[in-house]
């Protein structure tokens, strides 16, 4: 497990793995849940001084969090999910590589039908219907993880990660 070399964002990251283990990859959640329940004593809010302001990103893949400069900065590398707030002066910005996922699948959908570009973007172009599809399916989500109906709108490992984040701020996590 790579370590932040930070205590407190480290516990952060157990946290969320713990919490979120539905949507985390085998080999990165094994050790964790082998240390759940001392991981769930640990408090995480030690410090609400609003003074200390750190910036991380969340890799959704690796579930690993890299420290920014500033909140533009994890900005610019994170997907188009709001910001979170973990406490503790923290802000998680989500990278949960939606832009990866579909450039990668693009060339291979391509390949495998015999039309030019054009036609094939035209057909599968976002239509109101699949966009309020997307939307009632998020909303599911939503009402499926208890979220409360003000959560901002994201993508489902965002949503899992709201979830997390609420729970740990509670102390229940």
């Amino acid at each position: 497990m790579a370590s932040t070399h930070r205590p407190d964002i480290d516990l952060l990251r157990l946290k969320l793995i713990i919490s979120c283990h539905e949507v985390v990859r085998e080999e990165i959640k094994q050790k964790p849940l082998r240390n759940k329940r001392e991981i769930r004593k640990a408090q995480w809010i030690t410090d609400r001084s609003p003074d200390r302001m750190r910036f991380y990103v969340l890799d959704g893949a690796a579930f690993k969090l890299k420290q920014y400069g500033t909140a533009w900065e994890a900005r610019l590398v994170a997907s188009c999910n709001p910001v979170l707030d973990a406490g503790n002066g923290v802000y998680i910005y989500l990278n949960d590589h939606i832009d990866d996922l579909f450039k990668s699948f693009v060339p291979a959908f391509l390949k495998e039908v015999d039309r030019p570009l054009e036609d094939d973007l035209a057909r599968n172009s976002l239509n109101a219907t699949v966009v309020k599809e997307e939307k009632e399916r998020l909303d599911q989500l939503k009402r499926d993880l208890k979220l409360p109906p003000e959560t901002p709108d994201g993508s489902a490992l965002y949503m899992h990660i709201f979830r997390a984040i609420m729970r740990i701020k509670a102390g229940k996590a």
